[in-house]
């Protein structure tokens, strides 16, 4: 289910629109945790500074799809995007023309954190579930939303992106499954491009096999 937003008439300026990112154009001065406070008012305020800002999916639906929901949510996804930039350094620049993927977007707010840094065109998520693609796309009209399947059925352009995110995916792929998306990857990526994914550590499959254990044991 998509909340229900209010968002109180604005005098929309067509010029601003018309520009390659009314994000970067708006809040590009703001530093980092100007940025983050500034997301995260967006959770509860649409319109800053006469830029509508992506919608939210029923705090419900954002914590089933990953455990957490409003201003949390957003943190999480910055985190994640500071991440991205400390760990790349200057081998990445995201500069206007760089091209990301958000592989596995669900409904999109991992993408959230770059829209002042890249050209919108340029922005990207791949969602496999009908039902979140539309969702996604529904929240954000700002981005391009790709669907497609649960297993690689080249539905995503070759040799077309320069930073390809994934944010607990593989965490739910089978070992073959991953592989073959892997593979995928590094098909979809430019030359000198980058893919940075998380997923679950040791501690965590360890976990998974004593609770196999216990429940073995009765």
């Amino acid at each position: 289910m998509v909340a229900e937003v209010y968002v109180p008439p604005i005098n929309y300026d067509m010029a601003r629109l018309g520009a390659p990112n009314i994000f970067r154009d708006t809040f590009g001065h703001m530093t980092d945790d100007q940025w983050l406070e500034t997301l995260q008012a967006s959770v509860t305020t649409p319109v800053i500074e006469g830029v509508v800002f992506p919608a939210f999916p029923d705090p419900d639906l954002q914590s089933r799809i990953h455990g957490s929901s409003g201003t949390q949510a957003v943190f999480e996804a910055f985190d994640f995007y500071l991440f991205v930039r400390e760990r790349l350094g200057g081998s990445l620049r995201l500069s206007p023309d760089t091209r990301l993927l958000d592989f596995g977007c669900g409904y999109g707010r991992m993408l959230r954190p770059y829209m002042r840094h890249l050209d919108l065109v340029n922005i990207y998520g791949y969602e496999p579930s009908p039902v979140f693609s539309k969702i996604a796309r529904s929240l954000n009209a700002y981005v391009s939303i790709l669907s497609g399947e649960f297993l690689p059925n080249r539905r995503i352009p070759r040799d077309s992106f320069d930073l390809i995110i994934g944010y607990s995916v593989f965490s739910h792929l089978s070992p073959h499954s991953a592989a073959l998306w892997l593979t995928e990857v590094a098909q979809v990526l430019r030359p000198g491009g980058h893919a940075v994914f998380t997923t679950w550590g040791q501690r965590f499959l360890t976990h998974l096999a004593n609770e196999k254990a216990l429940a073995d044991a009765g």
